[in-house]
C-alpha cells in the first residue's frame, strides 16, 4: 500500500511540475478525511486498550495501525484543505501530502510487523520475562530444582516447557500433586490459558541453577 501510494504521488508531483492542471479535490473527500480522523483514532484506543489487556502483541500492533491511518488522514486533510482553498498553485500539496503519508505508513508497518511476525513465529519470551517464571517456579513448594525452561507464545497464550525435580521419597501422586501445584501457580500468574508441559525427575542433590534456564 505504501509502495503505490508513493508512486502514484510521485507520478502525479512530476506532472504538476511538467506544467500538467491538477484538478481541484472535490468537497467530499474532504469531509471523508476528517470523519476517516475520529474514526480511526477511536479504533486506536478501543483497540489498544483491549490488546494490552489480553496481551496480544498482534492485537496492539494492529492498534497502531489504526494510529497510522488517523495520522495519514490528517497529512491528506490539510493537504486537501489547501488544494481546495489557496488556490491552483497550491494543488501539488495533496499528492506530496500523500507521498509523505506513503513514507510513515512504511516506517510504521516496518516497526510493527517485527514483534508481530516473531509472535506468530512463537519465539521466545524476552529474558526478564523468562527469569520472572522461572523464580515462579522455583518458589512453589515441593520443587527442588528446575531446569530446561524453554517459553514461547502463541497469540495471548504462554507456552512453558520445563523439568522440575522433586524429592526421590516421594509417590507418583505426590510428584504429580507438585506439578500440578506448580502449573495452577503460573495460570494464576499469567492467565488461565498458560499451557504448562512439565516433566518430572528425582531430585540428587543438585541445586536450582538459573544457568541451566533456556530460552532458545
Amino acid at each position: 500500500v505504501a509502495i503505490g501510494l508513493f508512486v502514484s504521488s510521485a507520478a502525479t508531483i512530476i506532472d504538476a511540475i511538467n506544467g500538467k492542471p491538477l484538478a481541484r479535490p472535490a468537497m467530499i473527500t474532504f469531509i471523508m478525511a476528517f470523519i476517516s480522523i475520529a474514526v480511526k483514532e477511536w479504533l486506536f484506543q478501543y483497540t489498544r486498550i483491549v490488546g494490552e489487556q489480553i496481551k496480544s502483541t498482534a492485537l496492539v500492533a494492529n492498534a497502531w495501525h489504526h494510529r497510522s491511518d488517523a495520522f495519514s488522514s490528517v497529512a491528506v486533510l490539510i493537504g486537501i484543505g489547501c488544494a481546495m482553498f489557496l488556490g491552483e498553485q497550491w494543488r501539488v500539496l495533496d499528492p506530496i501530502a500523500a507521498a509523505i503519508v506513503s513514507v510513515f505508513i512504511g516506517l510504521v508497518a516496518y516497526r510493527l510487523a517485527l514483534p508481530s511476525i516473531r509472535e506468530l513465529l512463537e519465539v521466545s519470551l524476552p529474558d526478564s520475562v523468562t527469569k520472572e517464571i522461572a523464580g515462579v517456579i522455583g518458589q512453589v513448594d515441593g520443587v527442588r530444582a528446575y531446569h530446561h525452561l524453554r517459553t514461547r507464545k502463541n497469540g495471548n497464550i504462554y507456552i512453558l516447557d520445563f523439568h522440575i525435580k522433586v524429592d526421590t521419597n516421594l509417590t507418583i501422586v505426590e510428584a504429580h500433586e507438585i506439578a500440578n501445584r506448580v502449573e495452577n501457580t503460573l495460570k494464576e500468574k499469567y492467565g488461565q490459558s498458560t499451557i504448562a508441559n512439565i516433566h518430572i525427575e528425582p531430585y540428587l542433590g543438585e541445586p536450582v541453577d538459573d544457568s541451566k534456564t533456556c530460552t532458545d
